[in-house]
């Protein structure tokens, strides 16, 4: 339940863009867009993308901002990102993004009352995310489909993020 609502959460095979390639990509990319006849389109998204490696997560976290949909980011793994001094900003982060971040540790279940929350509040209000006119202007590029995507995705890591992950293998 979501505050006194009951919600039926679904755990979609996991991307990492809505380009589908599998037959498993595919059904995630149809049940996020509403094309499965059984699932409706979906109220609202739970993205969880790793904080280790938050620039290649990006790259799907822009494409569902694009859906329309109410938007929340779980920021996974944020203990092992803070063991090898990952820092983020959040506030840059979620104004960047145009949606709620929530940095959380499913291994530890650190903050996951907060996921839920803000969850819980987007869900009922449909807040839509705010798409930032620097990822607005990926859709409209006229040269590689990726290129632009690719740059904002590293523009926003590197804005929002502080360590280097690579030093630490990760």
């Amino acid at each position: 339940t979501l505050g006194a609502q009951p919600v039926t959460l679904v755990d979609l095979p996991g991307l990492y863009t809505l380009d589908a390639v599998t037959p498993d990509e595919q059904i995630a990319v149809d049940a996020l867009t509403g094309k499965l006849r059984q699932w409706r389109r979906p109220d609202a998204v739970l993205v969880v993308i790793d904080a280790t490696n938050l620039e290649r997560n990006l790259f799907l976290a822009s494409q569902l901002l694009e859906l329309g949909l109410p938007l929340v980011v779980a920021l996974n793994m944020i203990d092992v990102a803070d063991k090898h001094g990952l820092h983020f900003d959040l506030n840059e982060l979620t104004e960047r993004l145009g949606c709620p971040v929530v940095p959380i540790s499913a291994r530890t279940g650190q903050d996951i009352d907060q996921l839920t929350s803000t969850l819980e509040k987007i869900w009922q209000a449909q807040v839509k995310p705010a798409i930032h006119p620097e990822l607005a202007s990926c859709g409209s590029c006229k040269g590689c489909q990726y290129s632009a995507r690719y740059d904002w995705a590293e523009s926003v890591s590197a804005a929002t993020c502080r360590g280097d992950a690579s030093a630490h293998g990760l």
